[in-house]
């Protein structure tokens, strides 16, 4: 059984841990997980788009300042002279040179088109996997999904714990909340 049909099964209670320094809070009840399956039918192409182009031009970018780098370093260290002189007696040239400005505008030119290129690849697959989906249905996934709402646990002066909803509580002189006839007869 891997570690992920483990967690899977696990339906136990979660305790919560305060962080260091948050002496100040109240303590809070236990989380439960319980799994959940959800069906995945439809990704629009529009935030395929934004998230594509987002990763693409990060990409580009990540490369490009690599590129500079891994270029200055071989400059420093006399390998692209070294390569030079290689390309040179094999192409039985007198001369060959290579110049990095050139380069590099080709690559950033290069990477921007891969980039557009990119990015409309991932929105044509979202396409054609709506598409699919429409015929087969979707997928399926089995999640584990924690309790969204968690109750706080107050402590009173006895030492008693008194888990309380949603609703807070009650002030006791009764001032400035309405009692429950004045509810019940507003609706």
């Amino acid at each position: 059984m891997s570690l992920l049909d483990e967690l899977a099964e696990d339906t136990g209670d979660y305790e919560i841990v305060a962080a260091p320094g948050s002496a100040r809070r109240r303590p809070r009840g236990r989380l439960k997980a319980r799994k959940v399956k959800r069906i995945i039918r439809y990704v629009s192409p529009w935030s395929v788009f934004k998230v594509s182009l987002l990763f693409y031009f990060c990409l580009w970018v990540i490369l490009t300042v690599a590129g500079v780098i891994l270029w200055q370093f071989a400059v420093a260290a006399k390998l692209v002279s070294n390569l030079e002189d290689f390309l040179a007696e094999l192409f039985a040239s007198t001369e060959f040179h290579l110049d990095g400005r050139q380069l590099f505008r080709a690559s950033a030119i290069a990477g921007v088109v891969l980039v557009f290129a990119g990015t409309g690849f991932t929105v044509l697959m979202s396409l054609l996997f709506n598409v699919i989906c429409d015929v087969t249905g979707g997928i399926r996934l089995t999640v584990l999904e924690l309790e969204s709402t968690r109750q706080e646990v107050r402590t009173r002066a006895l030492g008693q714990f008194v888990a309380e909803g949603a609703l807070p509580p009650q002030p006791r002189d009764g001032s400035s909340r309405r009692s429950n006839t004045q509810r019940r007869r507003r609706n």
